[in-house]
């Protein structure tokens, strides 16, 4: 599932903060209502067992 917000900003120097406060908005309304985000993040372990390579999900518990 892909978000989309937009929003307006009175003043362009204030464009990354304005992105950081929207961004945690939307974070913290997800997380109040139960909703889990998907993580982005990969484990990568490297083996030397005849070039076997092993990519897992990261343990989220």
């Amino acid at each position: 599932m892909k978000l989309k917000a937009r929003s307006w900003i009175e003043d362009y120097v204030e464009t990354r903060v304005s992105e950081d406060r929207l961004n945690t908005a939307i974070y913290k309304a997800l997380i109040n209502a139960n909703i889990a985000m998907p993580s982005s993040d990969i484990i990568i372990h490297f083996a030397d067992q005849g070039n076997v390579l092993t990519i897992s999900k990261k343990d989220e518990n």
